[in-house]
């Protein structure tokens, strides 16, 4: 049974959905199509700093995400400004439309800007980002 996880990151809301049994539509030759998706829920991301400093938040965030499977948690893209990522905790996915009875997430760590970070420096001067 082929499953496909997708997520797709909104400023207060992070949603998982499930890919059905065929992950393919051979039809259309596309790997993934509206058809084959289903909502299975969701978790708001943290509220308030990340970290201290300016703009440590997910206000104006790019919507980056990624799970990460043998921790149990997402990566996410912070605000535009710092161009950082916050790894935030998973307490686990509740399927309502209602955003009250969805869970928050918690930092589990603080934001870092990955860009100027690396040991190169940023030396193609990017200033988005793109993916995780």
């Amino acid at each position: 049974m082929n499953r496909l996880a997708c997520m797709t990151g909104l400023v207060l809301l992070a949603a998982v959905c499930w890919g059905q049994d065929k992950a393919v539509d051979e039809k259309a030759g596309r790997l993934l199509t509206k058809a084959n998706m289903k909502y299975a829920g969701g978790v708001k991301l943290p509220a308030g700093s990340g970290g201290k400093g300016a703009n440590k938040n997910f206000a104006y965030s790019a919507g980056v995400i990624a799970y990460d499977a043998e921790r149990n948690s997402f990566f996410a893209s912070g605000h535009n400004y710092i161009k950082g990522i916050a790894e935030i905790s998973n307490p686990g996915i509740v399927n309502s439309a209602d955003l009250s009875k969805l869970p928050r997430a918690r930092y589990v760590q603080n934001f870092r800007s990955i860009l100027d970070g690396s040991p190169s420096g940023n030396p193609d001067k990017l200033g988005v980002l793109g993916g995780l």
